[in-house]
């Protein structure tokens, strides 16, 4: 929807210096017409021209898009891909030129029809004057809904990169910053026995937390933010519920450690300890917002859960912070933390808080898992904030297309209130020669001419302020934190429309303003 609003701007702006165009032909158009040739030929003719122009920018498109595709590529998160270079194959080759007819159409027809309707006679009796009526308020239409598509794309991307910002600015319960995340399997062949599973994990954890720049080490089953999620159902002793509607919660199962190098806060009871093994009784961690929902005035700890990984019960032993586990959007929920080493699992992922940029202590951190066994691969290393910040991709890849669609929308809003603006003082330079000769000010000039440009510059802002909250409320699902008619995102829209649109007003008025009355006079 924004690439072809601001190919519909484009187009309005193309509309606008071919009406400007045809209006100056207005002379040789009627000596045509006079000399017999017909209305539907001179229409012909002139869409003739226009398809020629569009058919030429599309193919300089065609090569600019495959250039600005490698930039694409690389703002791209990985849930959109982008092939890095796309074949020209016959498929490109016809919407490209079924775009460059269709292009054609929209720019070309209306000036065309427009012009054809000119009385030959009074275009032969005027000579070369121009009028300013001649297509007045055709172009000033244009301009209107140029600029007011501009503000709608400014709105929708205001909002996107608000909604960015919100997302950076939520509180996911853990410290993600200097944090290593890595994943490994065990192979199944060599480790069979759980007492083996967990014998492994102990040892590399061990051997990791004594590496160099390493602050803490831990096991878990699903690195937040990772895309690895998952859940259980659960019940708690004394209430009885039936077969297939007990309540479900998230479930992580960590080591020993793992809620220190998150720094994700202990708020009642324990962590878990190296004594929390096969051996012992189970035991499990739950969240805030688990023991507000199923205690609500209780203290916890100590309260018994059933959950599918173990046929006895299992104690409660402490509550932790609530965390953001897949999105930074998803809602508070009820979360369940198991002991690594009582269900000890072939695959895990390790978190390792470092004292040094994280990726420069990978390589010591696979040395000591190698230490314990040199055949073990590993995979998916990255930092914690990296894998924060790609859970974030889809909504910065669209802010940044909408914020460059903004900038190139603002570019040719402002080139074609400039070029109304200044086509308006050109036409007009022997009325106002003749006004400054009678005594007008150049103040006074100039006020006339950026007052035009105002009051269709507020036309526009009002109806693309109304096209932007429905684009908004279109792409409500996209946003976050932030509400489709935020008037602080609309209001700054507006405001950089309108600076722009003062601008563009304010030079063809300086122009006019210096305005020779007997230069003027003697032209005409």
């Amino acid at each position: 929807a924004c690439v072809a609003a601001v190919l519909l701007i484009a187009c309005v702006n193309v509309s606008n210096l071919l009406l400007v165009r045809a209006v100056d032909r207005q002379r040789e158009i009627a000596v045509r017409s006079a000399l017999g040739a017909t209305r539907r030929a001179v229409i012909g003719q002139m869409l003739t021209e226009v398809l020629l122009l569009s058919i030429a920018a599309a193919s300089l498109g065609l090569l600019l898009g495959r250039w600005l595709l490698g930039t694409l590529a690389w703002l791209q998160p990985r849930p959109v891909p982008i092939p890095p270079d796309v074949p020209l194959d016959a498929t490109v080759l016809l919407f490209t030129t079924f775009a460059g007819v269709m292009v054609a159409l929209v720019c070309g027809v209306a000036p065309a029809i427009r012009v054809s309707r000119a009385d030959p006679s009074r275009a032969l009796q005027t000579g070369s004057r121009r009028t300013s009526s001649t297509g007045g308020r055709t172009r000033d239409g244009l301009v209107v809904a140029e600029v007011a598509l501009s503000v709608a794309i400014l709105a929708v991307s205001g909002l996107l990169v608000q909604s960015m910002l919100a997302l950076q600015r939520v509180d996911s319960g853990f410290d993600s910053a200097n944090v290593l995340t890595l994943q490994f399997r065990l192979p199944q062949t060599k480790y069979s026995r759980p007492a083996d599973i967990a014998r492994f994990f102990r040892q590399a954890i061990e051997r990791v937390r004594s590496a160099a720049g390493i602050e803490s080490a831990a096991l878990v089953r699903r690195v937040p933010y990772s895309g690895n999620w998952g859940d259980t159902p659960f019940t708690i002793d004394g209430r009885p519920v039936a077969a297939g509607a007990e309540p479900r919660a998230g479930q992580n199962i960590v080591t020993p450690d793992y809620f220190r190098t998150m720094k994700i806060p202990l708020l009642q009871g324990r962590d878990f300890a190296d004594r929390d093994d096969l051996q012992s009784p189970p035991v499990a961690v739950i969240n805030q917002t688990f023991a507000r929902t199923m205690w609500p005035g209780e203290d916890p700890i100590g309260k018994r859960i059933r959950v599918p990984d173990f046929k006895d019960s299992v104690a409660i032993v402490g509550v932790v912070g609530d965390v953001k586990h897949r999105s930074s959007t998803e809602p508070r929920q009820p979360q369940i933390y198991l002991a690594h080493y009582q269900l000890p699992m072939i695959f895990s992922s390790l978190v390792a808080r470092t004292k040094v940029p994280p990726l420069t202590a990978a390589a010591d951190v696979r040395q000591a898992v190698w230490s314990v066994d040199k055949d073990q691969p590993m995979w998916s290393v990255a930092s914690l904030e990296t894998l924060v910040a790609r859970s974030h991709g889809s909504t910065r890849f669209l802010a940044s297309l909408l914020a460059m669609f903004s900038g190139l929308a603002l570019l040719l809003a402002a080139v074609g209130t400039y070029g109304v603006m200044s086509y308006a003082v050109t036409e007009r330079t022997h009325e106002i020669g003749i006004r400054m000769a009678l005594g007008a000010s150049a103040e006074r000039v100039r006020r006339e001419i950026v007052g035009r440009g105002l009051r269709l510059t507020v036309v526009a802002v009002i109806l693309g302020l109304a096209m932007g909250m429905a684009a908004g409320r279109a792409s409500k699902t996209l946003l976050f934190g932030v509400q489709p008619g935020d008037p602080s995102t609309l209001t700054a829209a507006a405001a950089l429309l309108g600076l722009v649109a003062i601008a563009a007003c304010y030079l063809p008025a300086r122009r006019a303003s210096r305005v020779d009355p007997a230069i003027a006079l003697a032209e005409e």
